[in-house]
This record gives C-alpha cells, structure tokens and sequence, in this order.
C-alpha cells in the first residue's frame, strides 16, 4: 500500500516499452471502462441504456415516488463523495497542473455508466442465469486489460447505492476462480483463506492467481542449503557462479540432462469429481528431484488470451514495483527464454509442460519470445524472483560437462531399449574379456597358480 493514498495497486498507462510489440493486447476491443479508451464506438451508448434501465427499475421500487432523472442525481451526488480517492487511482495530484484531463462531472458519470455496466453484465447476467457467449468474451476487456479498469471500492459502493448487500468481492472471487482460472487450466482449489481487498478487477485477478501458498512461500536460508547439498554440484573444483543472469532454453537444458514434466490441472479437476482440489496455479513451478534434475509445470494452454492477460499482469506488476509481488514476471521470463525457439516449443509439448492453440510451434516460439520485451526485472534478486534457486541450480547443470556427456550417452545409447540392452551386455562382455586377459597375464608371470 502506498503511503498518503491507501491505494496497493494504481490503474497507470502500460509503458511504451511494454507496448510497442504487442499494442492490441493493451486496448478494448467492445467496451471501454475508466478514461484511457474512452471512445463513443466501444460500448457508450450500450452503457447509457443500461443504467438508464436501472434507473427506472430502482425508481418504480421505491416506496414514494421518484423521477429516474432525480434518482440519478441522487446517486451521482452520493457517489461523489468518493470522487477525489477514485481520481487517485489515476495519478491525480492537485498540485500538479493537467494531472487529470477529463473534468470532474465527466469523471464522475463515467464511473456510474461503467460501474452499472459491469454490474448488470457480470453480477445481475449471472444472478438471472443470462450469461451467454457475449458476456464470456467481456473478461478479455473488463478483467484482463490493465488500461481498462476502474476502481474497485467504486464498484462496491454503486453497488450498495443501488440497494444490495451481499458481498461484491466474494462474487467477483467465485466468478474468476469459476469462470476464468478453472476451465483455462491457470488454477485450481482454495485461492484465498480470506476475502481480498482488491484495487480493481485485475488486481484480483493477480490476487487469486497467485494464491495464498505462493504469496506465503518464504524460503529460508537452511532450506536453500539443505537443497543445495541434496543435488550433486557438477562444478566442484572449479570455479562457482556467483551471479545467475539467464534462463537457457529448454533444448539446452535437455542436452544436458535436465528434465521437465507437466501436469495437467484440467485433468486434476476432472478427476476429483466433487472433492477437494489441491491448490494449484500456472506459476507453481517445482523442482523435480529424482534420477535427473529438472522442473515440473502446470500445463499452460497458450493462445491469445492467455498472453494478453500475462502481458497485462506484468504490465501491472511493473507498474506498481513496491505494493505488488513480481511472481508473474518471473514465471514469464522462465517461459520466455525456455521456449523461446520452435524446436523448444515442441520440447514443452512432447513433455506436456506446454500446449497451445496457435497457427504453429514457431507462432507460438515466438509470442513467448516476445513476452518480456522492455521488461525491467533483476532474475538474482531472490526477492523479486521466486524461482532464483531453481535457477541456479539448472545453470549449474547446464555448465557441467560430465552432466552433457552423461545425458549423451543416456539419449543415444539408452533411448532404444533394445539398444540399451545390446550396451549392457556389451560391457559385460567386454568386462569379462579385461578379466580374462589380466588372469591370464598373471598366471604367466607366475603370479597365480
């Protein structure tokens, strides 16, 4: 939470940085919500009959009677006095000329149109079981992109001005966790022990993706060093790497011997059937500790939606670099630089650690390349990323020539079990032939009888 505003997560601009690969990913495509994509062709009037509707249905129920248009004024007046902490959210500072370019009574009907729309498409859809494809396809642009949103205690107080008093929060909880995490595969079971308070919808989004295990993940410093001492350091003797600066990708790291398995959370839930479900997401990311060392990923279903929210998380997390984890950033920058290559794409798949709907792998490739351009992140700051032991590990791995030529052998030799069968007995043969010959030697030289 930033100091003097209350405020965890600011509704900021995406950097031109961040933008100028993938410009699209960061603009509406039907509605617009907040002032940065205001525009008359995405969605306006469609917002003016909606709250003009909720209007008259709230002014017939009252018990006197009351004009709609008097009504609505009632409201705007009511939600005014919220009006300077929501212009906050935007970077609005009194003491800064043209902090804030639209003027207060435009402001302050934007936030009723848009809060009303949001509700009657999400909430009130959901409540008379109205959700149809249409109100699906409204996640991309109200949930997703980080430009396109608007305060979330505004909400929750237009909300409560329009008469109801169940928990906004906890429904727009259900409704990511239900309609957005678990059919993509992105997450499973218990988010969070208890409710959160989020800025705005996308913030939740990053609350509930995240988790309570993974935003709780300390990991000690005798943890570190019992783990370290648990996997055999290729590297003694030699000198040890004091910085880690990179991901490999992942056709290197299978060179030298390092293994990566996917598990399928879609899979998880259709097994469970009703019981409970482990808790789970895309970013849980583990270390695998058994005859090789490697990693195993949550399968991500990768197509366009799922960039556009990854982009617009780490749009958000570099946006606000001291309230927010950085968890998003780093498990993209894994992918980005793992499957950054068709044949590595292709790797992924064949050890289901990735899927994906694209055209092909090398679309695909690309798309993850392209993910963390202009991204400003520290991989060996253990406090910005979560993965920096597993990191160093899979570097020490990669740097090691024993583990390359071992992981040669094993991929020429051993992959065929006819193969690997002839080797064996070779060796054995070959075993037999060096004891032959040294008895032999030895009983010449009178050595044995």
């Amino acid at each position: 939470m930033v100091q003097g505003t209350g405020i965890t997560c600011f509704i900021k601009i995406v950097g031109d940085r961040l933008r100028v690969d993938a410009p699209d990913q960061y603009t509406p495509n039907i509605v617009s919500i907040g002032p940065y994509h205001r525009n008359p062709h995405l969605g306006r009037e469609e917002k003016i009959g909606i709250l003009d509707r909720i209007v008259e249905e709230k002014a017939v129920q009252r018990s006197h009677p009351i004009y709609p248009s008097d009504l609505k004024s009632e409201w705007l007046s009511r939600l005014s006095n919220y009006l300077e902490g929501a212009m906050d959210y935007y970077g609005y500072d009194p003491e800064i000329p043209n902090s804030f370019t639209m003027s207060r009574e435009d402001f302050l009907n934007m936030l009723l149109e848009d809060g009303c729309y949001i509700l009657h498409k999400f909430v009130a859809a959901r409540a008379n079981s109205q959700e149809d494809q249409q109100d699906l396809s409204l996640v991309h642009d109200v949930i997703y992109l980080a430009e396109n949103q608007i305060p979330f205690f505004i909400l929750k107080n237009i909300y409560e001005i329009i008469g109801q008093t169940d928990s906004l929060v906890g429904f727009f909880c259900s409704y990511i966790k239900e309609k957005v995490l678990k059919p993509r595969g992105y997450a499973i079971g218990d988010r969070c022990s208890e409710l959160p308070n989020p800025s705005h919808l996308l913030h939740l989004l990053h609350i509930l993706l995240i988790g309570d295990q993974l935003a709780t993940d300390t990991r000690s410093e005798t943890v570190i060093q019992v783990n370290a001492r648990d996997v055999p350091n290729p590297m003694a003797g030699e000198k040890s790497i004091s910085h880690f600066r990179r991901w490999r990708r992942a056709k290197q790291y299978d060179a030298a011997g390092v293994d990566f398995t996917g598990v399928d959370l879609i899979s998880i839930i259709e097994s469970s059937g009703h019981g409970a479900l482990p808790e789970r997401s895309i970013l849980d990311v583990r270390p695998i500790r058994r005859c090789r060392i490697g990693l195993e990923f949550p399968s991500l279903k990768a197509d366009n939606e799922t960039f556009c929210m990854l982009r617009n998380l780490i749009a958000l997390e570099q946006g606000n670099p001291i309230t927010l984890s950085h968890h998003v950033t780093a498990y993209c920058m894994l992918m980005s630089q793992l499957a950054c290559k068709e044949e590595d794409v292709e790797l992924l798949i064949q050890r289901c650690a990735v899927d994906h709907l694209m055209a092909n792998d090398a679309k695909c490739a690309d798309s993850f390349a392209d993910l963390c351009n202009g991204v400003t992140f520290d991989l060996d700051d253990p406090s910005l990323n979560y993965l920096r032991d597993e990191c160093v590990q899979l570097d020490r791995r990669y740097r090691s020539r024993p583990s390359k030529w071992t992981a040669w052998m094993l991929r020429e030799y051993c992959r065929n079990p006819c193969v690997a069968v002839g080797s064996v007995l070779a060796l054995i043969v070959i075993a037999f032939g060096l004891l032959q010959a040294v008895y032999t030697v030895l009983k010449i030289t009178g050595k044995v009888k």
